[in-house]
């Protein structure tokens, strides 16, 4: 009896070599976005319209299962050598906070002239118009999951984690601060509240944990470590309150900032995107990439990030 790739991975468990789920590794994320499966079975992880260049089927949408992408049927969806665009990346935490992006010429690719990109790759934007990004809804509709509402209940216990790429020619302005993960702007002048993961490609590349903050001194606190490569990377940083920690592939540290943790942020946190607490957008400070994975935690689970890099890279083999 022929049993479907689909069928099989339906109902077994995507596991680590020692029986656990990612999520079981580093349970209770706040959101947590992936393209393989983090908690096991066969989830739904994206939804992806293609661009058939006005042919057949143009601008269709439709969702895929892990399966789904492994089988081929993403790629067959989109048809040969077209492009197909992330309209929404799912939550698999359970907290339903998918990204999206609803403007269609400001989607993520996941497949680039008919081959499978293995994440969710982004521009280097030219302009607010052109920046490609996904930003955290709590309905599937609307981007409204800010900073604010990450730190709830989170008593200035935060962390984020990016996997993936960040080449310094997908950086808009190398010199300066890119926003790659969370909410802010990169401007130390212009305060926000936010906090997020950033990058500068200057040489030296310095990775590192920024929360702007909302009129008040000083207007940024920030740790940084240096790493230099546009390869796969492993980041991730976390506060609680004025300890901040910066990790990249490994390596980092944590140090003791001047003043309290500031969360008053309510845009939305965007992967690669940078926007002000007004809902305006600010290229200038955005970033590009290939996106693997990307999660959020607060509160005391935050402790569990170390052991969720631990597994990512014994899953891709980063470092």
């Amino acid at each position: 009896m022929h049993v479907s790739l689909d069928s099989a991975l339906g109902r077994q468990r995507r596991l680590n070599s020692v029986g656990e789920s990612v999520l079981q590794i580093a349970p209770d994320a706040a959101a947590a976005y992936s393209l393989r499966s983090l908690t096991g079975g066969d989830p739904k992880v994206v939804r992806v319209r293609r661009d058939t260049g006005g042919g057949a089927g143009d601008n269709d949408e439709e969702d895929f299962t892990v399966s789904g992408i492994l089988s081929g049927a993403l790629v067959d969806f989109v048809g040969s050598g077209n492009d197909g665009f992330v309209d929404t990346w799912y939550d698999q935490s359970g907290n339903n906070r998918p990204l999206i992006q609803t403007t269609a010429s400001e989607q993520p690719l996941i497949v680039e002239a008919g081959v499978f990109l293995n994440g969710v790759k982004s521009n280097k934007a030219t302009s607010n118009d052109t920046m490609q990004n996904l930003q955290v809804s709590t309905d599937g509709t609307n981007a409204n999951f800010g900073t604010d509402d990450w730190a709830s209940g989170a008593s200035s216990k935060l962390g984020a984690v990016y996997v993936g790429t960040v080449p310094a020619d997908s950086v808009v302005t190398p010199t300066a601060r890119a926003i790659i993960w969370g909410g802010g702007r990169g401007v130390g002048s212009f305060q926000l509240g936010g906090v997020s993961l950033q990058v500068v490609k200057a040489g030296t590349d310095g990775w590192r944990i920024m929360n702007e903050r909302q009129g008040l001194s000083p207007s940024t606190m920030e740790n940084i470590t240096s790493l230099n490569t546009d390869a796969d990377v492993v980041l991730y940083g976390t506060t609680d309150n004025r300890e901040f920690t910066i990790n990249v592939n490994g390596s980092g540290d944590t140090e003791t900032e001047s003043a309290d943790l500031d969360v008053r942020e309510g845009q939305a946190l965007s992967l690669f995107g940078a926007y002000n607490g007004t809902d305006g957008r600010y290229y200038q400070r955005s970033s590009g990439g290939v996106c693997k994975e990307c999660y959020l935690y607060a509160g005391d689970p935050v402790a569990n990030i170390p052991a969720l890099a631990t597994s990512i890279n014994s899953h891709y083999s980063i470092y």
